[in-house]
C-alpha cells in the first residue's frame, strides 16, 4: 500500500520529469509498435488503445498541488507524447508521414485532457465526489479490459495480459487514490455495474475483431463519404470522424467485401475480408492492408 501511496502523492512533478517522461513514454510506445516481435502480443496495447494512457495522466494528477497544476501538466504530456509516438516511427514506418493521419484523434483526447485533468485532480480529496470522478476512468479501464477479455476467449493467448493490466489498474487507482473505505466501496460498487453492463452490451454486440482500414496512396479520410460491406451479418464498418478513420470490425469467422465510396460516389477502394477461428487477422487484398487500431 505504501508504494501505491508514494505512485498517486508522493512525486515531485516537476517540469523536467513531465516532459522527460513525455519523451521516454513516446519512444517506448513507437519501439513497441516497430519491432517485429512485439507484433500480435499485448505489448502493442499501448499503442491502440486508452487504458496505459490513463494510468499515466492520473499519476501525473495526483502529483501535483493544485487543480490548474494537473490541468497543464498532463495536457503538455500529452501534447509532447502523442505527436511523438508517430514521428519517432515516420523513418521506419512504409506509411512514412502518412502516419500522422491517425493523430488528429489524439489531439482531440489530448485537448481533452486539460478539463479532464483539473477536475481529476479532485479524487484525491474526502466525500462521495472523489469516487464518482474517479468512476470516468475505472469504467473506461472496466471497458477496456472487458473487450481485451472478449478478444483473448476468440484469440488465446493473445490480449491476456492487457485485461489483466486493466484489472490490476483498477485496483490501483481505488486503493492509491481513494483515502476513505466508503469510498472505495462506492468505487467498487460502479465498477461492478459497469461491469455487468458492458458484458451484456459486449454479448448482443457480437462482433469480435476490429481493424482500421489502411486507404490506397492519394485517398485520404476527407475523401470517403460512406462505407459498406456485402454481408452486415459478418462485419460492420464505419467512419470515425473523430479519429478520421475507416473502421471494420469483424466476427471471428466472417467472408465479405468492403467497399469505400467517395462523396461523388466513386468506388475508392475495394477491400476482400476474410477471417477464419485459427487465424488472427483477415486475409487482405494484395495492394491494401487492414491494420489493428493504431496509436
Amino acid at each position: 500500500m505504501k508504494y501505491l501511496k508514494k505512485l498517486f502523492g508522493g512525486i515531485p512533478m516537476t517540469w523536467p520529469l513531465v516532459i522527460v517522461s513525455a519523451v521516454l513514454t513516446a519512444a517506448y510506445t513507437a519501439a513497441m509498435l516497430l519491432i517485429p516481435a512485439t507484433e500480435n502480443t499485448s505489448l502493442r496495447d499501448i499503442g491502440g488503445d486508452i487504458p496505459c494512457w490513463i494510468m499515466f495522466a492520473l499519476i501525473i494528477i495526483s502529483n501535483c498541488k493544485t487543480p490548474k497544476e494537473a490541468a497543464c501538466k498532463t495536457f503538455v504530456f500529452f501534447l509532447i507524447s502523442q505527436p511523438l509516438i508517430y514521428i519517432f516511427q515516420v523513418p521506419f514506418s512504409e506509411q512514412g508521414w502518412h502516419l500522422l493521419w491517425y493523430y488528429p484523434g489524439w489531439f482531440m483526447i489530448t485537448l481533452m485532457t486539460f478539463p479532464g485533468a483539473w477536475l481529476g485532480w479532485y479524487t484525491r480529496k474526502k466525500g462521495w465526489l472523489a469516487p464518482v470522478l474517479l468512476s470516468v476512468m475505472t469504467i473506461l479501464l472496466v471497458n477496456g479490459g472487458i473487450t481485451y477479455f472478449k478478444r483473448f476467449l476468440d484469440f488465446p493467448p493473445r490480449y491476456i495480459l492487457s485485461a489483466v493490466a486493466c484489472a490490476l489498474f483498477i485496483v490501483m487507482l481505488i486503493y492509491g487514490i481513494l483515502q476513505e473505505r466508503k469510498q472505495r466501496v462506492l468505487a467498487w460498487v460502479i465498477c461492478a455495474f459497469a461491469v455487468v453492463g458492458y458484458a451484456v452490451q459486449q454479448q448482443m454486440h457480437g462482433f469480435t475483431s476490429r481493424c482500421n482500414v489502411m486507404l490506397p496512396k492519394g485517398v485520404s479520410y476527407s475523401d470517403c463519404a460512406a462505407v459498406s460491406v456485402s454481408d452486415e451479418s459478418a462485419a460492420y464498418a464505419y467512419l470515425d470522424d473523430d479519429a478520421q478513420q475507416v473502421i471494420l470490425e469483424m466476427n471471428k469467422t466472417c467472408d465479405t467485401e468492403l467497399t469505400v465510396t467517395g462523396k461523388d460516389g466513386s468506388v475508392l477502394a475495394r477491400y476482400a475480408v476474410s477471417m477464419k477461428p485459427d487465424e488472427r487477422y483477415v486475409t487482405y487484398l494484395p495492394e491494401i492492408r487492414l491494420e489493428e487500431p493504431a496509436q
